[in-house]
């Protein structure tokens, strides 16, 4: 029977597996042919036939599928022909040969295997070898990281050095762990550090299968939502029709958007949002304004299940750089109508 716990080589299986189905048949030849000739050979003199003295002594060598030399059916026949005992001899030969052929095959690929896994050559040990490696190059590199670094900071001028990457990269960058793992298949499990997985919570929100877009620069204008709230429902401008569709088809390749609505900020949340921007550290009313203008217009994008949310978040924040703020907000307040801002809500930067 196939086991799945030793080494998977299909071809050595299904070869063996032959020469057992081949060794079975011949077998049962044997013991076909042997029960017939007993049954036809009547004794002579109306006795059965006795075992032979050589037999009975233990000195002949009995045939794979033989039975105790007891049993009378299984006592070799005097009265066999030449041509039957030859037939007898080489089914025999061939059944102790397959048997042989097939021990030794299964001693060699044994041994094979307990050298590769002792030498390391087997793929468990290439895989652990590899994952050796990678974890000492990430160590090298850290450690070169850290000493530019420590050189970087004994500078009396304190400038960045040229080849340093953005402030945007350095701050979404997670440090990895490597730990070795107690899977079946060995090898290292990667983690992110805690740290990293809490700033990114901070900055996204809570996960839902509801998105917050606000734009900070190249954005629509308040007043074209604030018109078009004037009118009534069925009066509904092209101009916000078409620039909500826009969003919906961006978003809707990432999955099922099943609405998309817009909010301008009402005045006390703006109240909210300039205390927050306050305790944030700024204090220039001109930065405050244009901080506050880009929280004005608020635009909802409602998924059908939580893993879209978090496609359209990663790609809208890898596209839109600089030019969007997207967020996660809570799909109950959306569904209830409450579009404005949300304690904890990080503010659009």
């Amino acid at each position: 029977m196939y086991n799945p716990a030793r080494p998977n080589n299909y071809k050595a299986f299904k070869v063996l597996q032959w020469k057992r189905t081949r060794e079975a048949e011949l077998a049962n030849d044997i013991a076909r042919t042997l029960a017939e000739s007993a049954a036809m050979n009547t004794p002579l003199f109306g006795t059965s036939a006795t075992v032979p003295p050589a037999a009975s002594s233990g000195s002949y060598e009995a045939g794979p599928a033989s039975v105790p030399l007891n049993c009378v059916h299984e006592t070799l026949p005097l009265q066999l022909s030449a041509e039957e005992l030859h037939q007898r001899r080489v089914r025999q030969s061939a059944a102790l040969g397959i048997t042989t052929a097939v021990r030794l095959e299964r001693d060699e690929l044994e041994t094979e295997h307990k050298v590769k896994a002792a030498s390391g050559l087997d793929r468990k040990g290439r895989i652990g070898s590899k994952l050796g490696k990678l974890m000492e190059a990430a160590a090298s590199k850290g450690g070169s990281s850290d000493g530019g670094s420590g050189h970087g900071s004994g500078d009396s001028s304190g400038d960045l050095p040229l080849d340093a990457p953005p402030s945007s990269f350095l701050g979404s960058g997670a440090s990895l762990v490597f730990e070795k793992s107690h899977l079946a298949s060995g090898g290292f499990m990667v983690k992110e550090s805690v740290s990293s997985q809490e700033n990114r919570k901070t900055q996204n929100g809570k996960p839902s299968s509801t998105i917050l877009i606000r734009f900070i620069r190249d954005g629509p204008s308040p007043a074209l939502f604030e018109m078009e709230t004037s009118t009534p429902i069925s009066g509904l401008g092209a101009s916000c029709m078409s620039f909500l569709e826009v969003i919906q088809d961006q978003c809707g390749r990432f999955g099922v958007v099943r609405s998309v609505r817009h909010a301008l900020l009402s005045e006390a949340d703006q109240l909210v949002v300039r205390e927050r921007l306050v305790q944030a550290g700024l204090s220039s009313e001109t930065e405050i304004e244009a901080r506050l203008t880009r929280e004005l217009v608020r635009i909802f994008v409602r998924f059908d299940t939580v893993a879209s949310a978090f496609k359209a978040l990663e790609a809208l924040q890898q596209q839109q750089r600089g030019s969007w703020s997207v967020c996660f907000f809570p799909t109950l307040l959306f569904d209830a109508g409450k579009l404005g801002v949300v304690d904890g809500e990080p503010l659009c930067c």
